[in-house]
């Protein structure tokens, strides 16, 4: 063992073949926190690209563009780790942005679907926060309602994130009508399939109120 790895490290094309393998491995079990922080993948590939590409000025030598198009390689491969998989905060923005848009459709499955069994807020389990949807986000109503700025909150080793941003909300809501401003802030928890769920809401409108969403009647 000794003496191959010795010769795989005599040549450069064995230096660059070894680093390939140990990138793909590292790929293999490391792709969550390369997809969470690709910048940080691409700035160490370009660092170690630097070693080939100056060799290859200094000498020509083919191996070290045999070096470079691993590091390509490589790149390649954080690349689709980033664009294939969906990171925790994309996800929980995906899913802000899905209630959203189930508010100005009133789609009321996607409430179901999104808000976690175990739903607490101000007194409300999801039974009774559904109940409110269906009362309150009617299919055949016209309203429109977004969140911009969002950011996404967590704290370290914790299975919850929150999403905060500004919410503006205007139309038809059941019984109740008009025009409303604030910020929206969404407690997310991953459930047991690696999915996030919402498992609480608040919503702080401009004079100071602050009640959960959808309006109550």
């Amino acid at each position: 063992m000794n003496k191959f790895l010795q010769l795989v490290l005599q040549h450069p094309v064995g230096r660059y073949s070894l680093l390939l393998v140990l990138g793909l491995l590292t790929g293999l079990f490391a792709y969550r926190s390369m997809a969470e922080r690709p910048l940080w993948a691409y700035f160490i590939l370009v660092v170690i690209g630097l070693v080939p590409l100056a060799l290859f000025i200094t000498n020509r030598r083919v191996a070290h563009l045999y070096g470079l198009i691993v590091i390509a390689a490589l790149m390649g491969g954080v690349y689709l780790c980033d664009v294939l998989q969906e990171t925790d905060r994309e996800q929980v923005l995906r899913i802000t942005n899905d209630l959203m848009r189930a508010v100005n459709r009133g789609d009321q499955a996607v409430f179901e679907r999104y808000l976690a069994k175990d739903y607490q807020w101000h007194g409300m389990n999801k039974e009774a926060m559904m109940q409110r949807v269906r009362t309150s986000l009617l299919p055949n109503e016209s309203r429109s309602c977004s969140v911009s700025s969002a950011k996404v909150k967590e704290k370290e080793g914790s299975e919850t994130l929150t999403v905060e941003g500004n919410l503006s909300a205007s139309g038809t809501f059941g019984r109740e009508e008009g025009f409303f401003t604030g910020s929206i802030e969404l407690q997310y928890h991953k459930q047991s399939d690696g999915t996030f769920k919402v498992t609480g809401t608040r919503v702080a409108w401009l004079n100071g109120g602050e009640v959960t969403i959808p309006p109550g009647r």
